[in-house]
Protein backbone atom coordinates (compact mmCIF):
# COMPACT_ATOMS: atom_id res chain seq x y z
CA UNK A 1 0.00 0.00 0.00
CA UNK A 2 2.70 2.74 0.96
CA UNK A 3 4.89 1.69 -2.27
CA UNK A 4 1.45 2.39 -3.90
CA UNK A 5 0.70 5.89 -2.23
CA UNK A 6 4.08 6.93 -3.12
CA UNK A 7 3.62 6.54 -6.66
CA UNK A 8 0.24 7.49 -6.81
CA UNK A 9 1.65 10.96 -4.78
CA UNK A 10 4.33 11.18 -6.76
CA UNK A 11 2.90 10.79 -10.45
CA UNK A 12 -0.18 13.26 -9.84
CA UNK A 13 2.16 16.02 -8.32
CA UNK A 14 0.25 19.21 -9.18
CA UNK A 15 3.35 20.98 -9.80
CA UNK A 16 5.63 18.43 -11.98
CA UNK A 17 3.31 16.10 -12.83
CA UNK A 18 4.22 13.34 -15.14
CA UNK A 19 7.04 15.31 -16.55
CA UNK A 20 9.78 14.53 -14.48
CA UNK A 21 12.99 12.29 -15.90
CA UNK A 22 13.32 9.20 -14.31
CA UNK A 23 15.84 9.03 -11.72
CA UNK A 24 14.39 12.03 -10.07
CA UNK A 25 10.55 10.75 -10.29
CA UNK A 26 11.71 7.09 -8.76
CA UNK A 27 13.87 9.11 -6.12
CA UNK A 28 10.81 11.07 -4.94
CA UNK A 29 9.21 7.79 -4.85
CA UNK A 30 11.32 6.15 -2.86
CA UNK A 31 11.40 9.12 -0.11
CA UNK A 32 7.76 8.93 -0.17
CA UNK A 33 7.61 5.55 0.09
CA UNK A 34 10.13 5.63 3.20
CA UNK A 35 8.19 8.54 4.78
CA UNK A 36 5.00 6.83 4.86
CA UNK A 37 6.60 3.34 6.43
CA UNK A 38 8.07 6.07 9.05
CA UNK A 39 11.52 4.37 8.68
CA UNK A 40 14.79 5.37 7.67
CA UNK A 41 15.54 4.44 4.03
CA UNK A 42 16.40 0.61 3.77
CA UNK A 43 15.47 -0.12 0.47
CA UNK A 44 17.37 1.62 -2.83
CA UNK A 45 15.71 3.12 -5.72
CA UNK A 46 15.79 0.44 -8.11
CA UNK A 47 15.11 -2.12 -5.49
CA UNK A 48 11.47 0.29 -5.08
CA UNK A 49 11.10 0.62 -8.87
CA UNK A 50 11.59 -3.20 -9.42
CA UNK A 51 9.25 -4.21 -7.00
CA UNK A 52 6.37 -1.35 -8.50
CA UNK A 53 7.18 -2.90 -11.97
CA UNK A 54 6.02 -6.46 -10.62
CA UNK A 55 3.16 -4.92 -8.36
CA UNK A 56 1.87 -2.97 -11.04
CA UNK A 57 1.93 -6.11 -13.58
CA UNK A 58 -0.21 -8.28 -11.07
CA UNK A 59 -2.42 -5.06 -10.79
CA UNK A 60 -3.23 -4.81 -13.97
CA UNK A 61 -3.88 -9.01 -14.65
CA UNK A 62 -6.44 -8.55 -11.68
CA UNK A 63 -8.25 -5.18 -13.35
CA UNK A 64 -8.60 -7.58 -16.27
CA UNK A 65 -10.28 -10.08 -14.45
CA UNK A 66 -12.04 -7.70 -12.97
CA UNK A 67 -13.10 -5.73 -16.20
CA UNK A 68 -14.91 -8.45 -17.44
CA UNK A 69 -16.31 -10.41 -14.42
CA UNK A 70 -18.22 -6.65 -14.16
CA UNK A 71 -18.88 -6.30 -17.92
CA UNK A 72 -20.61 -10.17 -17.66
CA UNK A 73 -21.84 -9.98 -14.09
CA UNK A 74 -24.77 -12.39 -13.66
CA UNK A 75 -27.96 -10.99 -12.99
CA UNK A 76 -28.98 -10.33 -9.26
CA UNK A 77 -24.97 -10.15 -8.79
CA UNK A 78 -23.80 -8.45 -6.06
CA UNK A 79 -19.91 -6.35 -6.18
CA UNK A 80 -18.84 -8.82 -3.95
CA UNK A 81 -19.38 -11.24 -6.20
CA UNK A 82 -17.97 -9.87 -8.86
CA UNK A 83 -14.77 -9.12 -7.11
CA UNK A 84 -15.12 -12.98 -6.12
CA UNK A 85 -15.59 -14.65 -9.42
CA UNK A 86 -12.44 -11.81 -10.53
CA UNK A 87 -10.40 -13.58 -7.55
CA UNK A 88 -11.24 -16.97 -8.86
CA UNK A 89 -10.30 -16.53 -12.37
CA UNK A 90 -6.34 -14.21 -11.57
CA UNK A 91 -6.10 -17.30 -9.27
CA UNK A 92 -6.93 -20.24 -11.86
CA UNK A 93 -5.27 -18.60 -15.00
CA UNK A 94 -1.82 -16.65 -12.84
CA UNK A 95 -1.54 -20.00 -10.97
CA UNK A 96 -1.52 -17.77 -7.12
CA UNK A 97 -3.62 -15.84 -4.99
CA UNK A 98 -4.01 -11.93 -6.02
CA UNK A 99 -2.72 -10.17 -2.48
Amino acid sequence: MALARAWTNTSTCPIVGNNQKSDSFWNEVCNKFHALMQKEPYRRVNSIGSKYREMNKKISAFCGYYNNAHSNRPSGASDETVFAIAMSKYHTKEGSAFT
